[in-house]
């Protein structure tokens, strides 16, 4: 496949492009579920500054909504981000909350 003059292996792209995601909806997905907390912050029982969970939350609902895009899988009308991540949730399979 040629695009702008360079040669690319889609073979080798599409793995990459399928771990970020799972990464980054690992990472997001729980945020939202856990309402701004990473898991680290639940396993110490931290509870993050109000500042930092607005941005983490902010943060999280455009990556699952650029997920949702790249799967396919708009965010409906209305849907909150808890339920836009659990209906995201299956695309990757073994995720927990």
């Amino acid at each position: 496949m040629r695009f702008d003059g360079y040669d690319f292996a889609i073979v080798g792209v599409v793995p990459i492009l399928s771990n970020m995601m799972s990464e980054l909806y690992t990472r997001d997905s729980h945020v939202v579920i856990h309402n701004g907390q990473y898991p680290e912050d639940r396993a110490q029982k931290n509870e993050p500054p109000q500042h930092v969970v607005k941005e983490r939350l902010a943060h999280a609902q455009r990556s699952l909504d650029m997920i949702g895009k790249l799967r396919d899988e708009p965010r409906l009308g209305g849907e909150g981000d808890q339920d836009f991540a659990r209906r995201l949730a299956k695309y990757f399979p073994g995720m927990r909350e």
